[in-house]
């Protein structure tokens, strides 16, 4: 289909395509270019070499002489352009190695017909005025080709064979081209849906200015292509193997391939492609690399498909990026490695049935070897994978298939990393599944469907590792995140045949939400893997009401959200561990954390550090056993732990084991929450060890650690302060054999040192009848009250909890003269009224928050709390 798609593009685009590049050539070119439509002679020699050509008929050209150095043969034209059906035929020696060839009249070479070369000579082409390749232009050579529109040839004695000053070369001899000098203003070279190619093991170079392929196709089976090029003066380096190397600092030109245009190496595995640029278009375009359909790759390393770019990377609709092992082929496939300082992969198709292919960047064999590894790295800027929505199809990175050894995929980014719809996955069948790395400095954000998955399935080995790591946030919305190994509608275990691989991320702060799975699952074969989860800040887990799913691989089939290691029922292997380090950790609306076995493996560990843990609405965090295997161990360690509003913190197991531990100052339970290590058939039910300084378990909360026909497990609670149980809150070990099978529920305080907290007293013992009035109601002024209390011992734990509140009947307080606690008395000059002296009845706090005696009790109401008037009076004893 895509095949046709690209056909009938270029029927339907062939004559537009051509016209609007016209467009796109400056207006001093425009006469060199009209020409094409008409056959006149266009390849002429410019006299500073022997360089001859003759025409027959004005079309086809044949080009003789030229000076030969050594291996070298020289030729130097005026003009340099094959028109539509005709030919620059190369009458060279076959001994001759390399025809290098200038244009020095200052018009752009335009070829749209056949250049032929005899033997395997190879081709250089230079025309700093620029190249236009048409839709009919062929090569047929024996060798390599390179056009370039740079301004002369370098070679390693210093000569310098140059188009804009044109000398003839030297009597010595002379080596293969090692450089290009560009001069100010480098023009472009342009492909409009020509078709090139250079035999097998062969290279292809287009060094620019701009490099545009429209269309068509460049293909160098088992070679090189290599497509670069320079916007400002500098020196590319040549190399014998074709390759090119760049200045650092120079400002490039930039590459695009457009409506299907293709570059493909594929023969034994040995091709590759390099595109250095300013920036890089794939719209619609196409790389291909690996072993070619039912061949066998030869012992050459593979070859590898590189972009490198200084500004962007864009990889648009509906371009493939492939480096694998084709059909009924054998072989490595090579590494496809991106380096910019942007990179975009996006999905723009008009309409979702546009889009019969998602951008793909690939090295999953389709025959019989390993797949490659890929690697995207934005030095500056992001990496976005962004598909157009779910029935338009994702943006597709994979490594998948590959036997013994899936490739590994890697991004990294200076600023961040988006993934919206796009599916990574490193798989194998029978071999080991590759690791996944995304690493943003600023975030990591993965949202939409996306999934990013490490999976072995049938007799294979191990499934790689993910790691999501962030300097900032890490947002995971409706996503997958899985490692695994086996089948998952498996009925036979495997247990030597491979573990998954553990999952580790880390952020600021890390945002688990809308559906999104993490997970790390053993269907039938070894363990699976860890689960580690490190935020700095805040850990949030959270999701909505979940829907009915099966064990799918993707995230569109289920709507709640998870953290969990599973042991599936004919797994061979424990389930894995989980992680969670963090200040802050919420699980909320129906989100879990769970270590599940569902076999008779152990299930998995979970370890949570943080200051506070926060369980609300339904949240839940579990180690559980449904098969043979024992239940793991739950520990949470916090300075508060709350749970609210049906959340739990469970144990449960049809096997035994599954015992919890919380460690924290603060435990508390509200609205239906619960902590419980209950065990189903005869499993003994679990324990649960809760060290903390407050127990609060309040509307209808349980701790519980029951069982059903086996004994109920433990509850060992140490407080160090207090603990506060509503009348509808339980805590028990119960076992529904009978209470004979019931477990212990058992309170410790630590043991205290009634020494600690002691002060010593005065040697001097004083009379404490010399202490008392004989006048109650004579005022003192050096008078005090002591009330001592429990001598500054804390509360007996083991006995009934009292209120502290302390009710005081005193007198009202009269107002005194005295303006200190001091003994200083002032005797009035005159005598002030007599004022009555009434006993208080309560205390109260005023608007400072002092305390101070009222004459009437507080806790009555309307006349009961008027003041009292007293029998005696004490006035008269002034």
């Amino acid at each position: 289909m895509h095949t046709r798609m690209k056909t009938f593009r270029r029927l339907h685009n062939v004559n537009k395509i051509y016209l609007l590049s016209l467009l796109a050539v400056p207006l001093c070119t425009l006469g060199s270019l009209a020409p094409m439509s008409i056959a006149v002679a266009q390849v002429s020699a410019d006299g500073t070499v022997s360089t001859t050509v003759t025409t027959p008929d004005g079309k086809n050209f044949n080009i003789n002489d030229g000076t030969r150095r050594g291996g070298n043969l020289f030729h130097s034209f005026k003009e340099f352009s094959v028109p539509t059906g005709g030919s620059a035929n190369f009458n060279n020696a076959t001994d001759v190695l390399n025809i290098i060839n200038r244009v020095t009249g200052g018009s752009v070479s335009n070829i749209d017909g056949l250049i032929r070369t005899l033997g395997k000579a190879n081709l250089f082409l230079l025309n700093p005025a620029g190249i236009i390749f048409g839709p009919n232009a062929q090569l047929n050579i024996g060798g390599s080709f390179l056009g370039s529109t740079a301004n002369s040839f370098l070679f390693d004695n210093g000569f310098e064979f140059s188009a804009t000053n044109p000398q003839a070369p030297p009597l010595l001899t002379i080596n293969v081209p090692i450089g290009l000098r560009y001069r100010d203003n480098p023009q472009n070279i342009t492909s409009q849906s020509a078709v090139l190619s250079v035999p097998q093991g062969n290279s292809f170079a287009l060094v620019g200015g701009n490099v545009s392929l429209n269309g068509g196709a460049i293909t160098a089976p088992g070679g090189r292509v290599e497509i670069g090029g320079l916007s400002a003066p500098g020196i590319v380096g040549l190399s014998s193997n074709g390759s090119l190397s760049f200045p650092v600092g120079v400002q490039f030109g930039d590459i695009s391939l457009t409506n299907g245009a293709t570059v493909d190496v594929r023969a034994t595995g040995a091709g590759s492609v390099v595109l250095n640029a300013g920036n890089i278009d794939l719209l619609g375009g196409n790389i291909f690399a690996g072993v070619g359909k039912g061949l066998t790759a030869d012992n050459s390393p593979p070859g590898d498909i590189t972009l490198n770019a200084i500004g962007k990377v864009t990889i648009n609709y509906p371009s493939q990026v492939t480096n694998i092992v084709d059909e009924d082929a054998t072989g490595n496939a090579g590494n496809i490695n991106i380096k910019a300082g942007e990179i975009s992969i996006t999905n723009k198709a008009s309409t979702p049935t546009d889009s019969p292919l998602p951008p793909t960047l690939n090295t999953s064999p389709r025959g019989s070897g390993p797949s490659g590894n890929i690697s995207l790295e934005a030095t500056t800027g992001s990496i976005s994978l962004i598909g157009q929505d779910a029935s338009a199809g994702d943006t597709l990175i994979s490594t998948y298939g590959g036997v013994p050894q899936s490739g590994n995929i890697s991004l990294k980014a200076n600023t961040s990393i988006s993934l919206d719809n796009a599916f990574l996955v490193a798989g194998s069948f029978g071999g080991n599944a590759g690791n996944i790395s995304l690493e943003g400095n600023q975030f990591v954000s993965l949202v939409n469907n996306s999934s990013v998955v490490s999976q072995v399935f049938g007799r294979g080995r191990n499934s790689g590792n993910i790691t999501i790591q962030s300097s900032g946030p890490v947002y995971l919305q409706h996503t997958l995140v899985n490692t695994a190994v086996g089948f998952p509608d498996a009925t036979r275990t495997y247990p030597t045949l491979g573990n998954a691989g553990d999952i580790n991320i880390s952020g600021s702060s890390i945002f688990i939400t809308d559906g999104t799975e993490v997970s790390s699952r053993s269907f039938n074969s070894g363990n699976s893997g860890k689960i580690v989860i490190n935020g700095t800040n805040r850990v949030e887990i959270s999701g909505k009401e979940p829907l009915i799913s099966d064990d799918s691989d993707r995230s569109g089939d289920f709507e709640n959200t998870t953290v969990t290691t599973t042991s599936k029922r004919f797994a061979g292997g424990n389930a894995g561990d989980i992680t969670i380090n963090t200040r802050n950790l919420r699980v909320s609306d129906y989100g879990t954390v769970t270590a599940t076995t569902e076999g008779n493996f152990r299930g998995g560990n979970i370890n949570i550090n943080a200051s506070a843990v926060d369980l609300t609405n339904d949240g839940q965090v579990s180690v559980s056993s449904s098969g043979g295997g024992s239940a793991g161990l739950l520990t949470v360690t916090a300075n508060s732990i709350k749970l609210d509003n049906r959340a739990s913190i469970n144990a449960n197991t049809t096997a035994g084991q599954g015992n919890i531990i919380l460690n924290s100052d603060d435990v508390i339970l509200r609205r239906n929450s619960n902590i419980t290590t209950n065990a189903t058939n005869i499993a003994d039910g679990g324990n649960i060890t809760i060290n903390t300084d407050n127990l609060v378990a309040l509307e209808n909360s349980k701790i519980t650690a029951n069982a059903q026909q086996g004994y109920g497990g433990k509850v060992n609670i140490t407080t160090k302060g207090n603990r506060f149980l509503s009348p509808d809150s339980v805590i028990s070990a119960t076992s529904e054999r009978g209470p004979q099978y019931s477990g212990t529920v058992q309170f410790n305080t630590p043991e205290i040192d009634p020494s600690q907290g002691l002060f010593e007293l005065t040697e001097t013992v004083i009379d404490p009848g010399q202490q008392i009035a004989q006048n109650p109601c004579a005022k003192g002024f050096g008078s005090t009250f002591t009330i001592t209390g429990r001598g500054g011992l804390p509360t007996d734990p083991n006995k009934i909890l009292s209120s502290d509140n302390v009710r005081v009947d005193l007198i009202e307080p009269i107002p005194s003269t005295v303006s200190s606690t001091t003994a200083t008395y002032t005797q009035r000059s005159t005598n002030p009224p007599v004022k009555r002296i009434i006993p208080a009845q309560g205390w109260i706090y005023n608007e400072k928050g002092q305390v101070v005696l009222v004459a009437y009790d507080p806790t009555k109401t309307g006349p009961q709390r008027q003041p009292q008037t007293p029998a005696n009076s004490c006035a008269a004893d002034r």
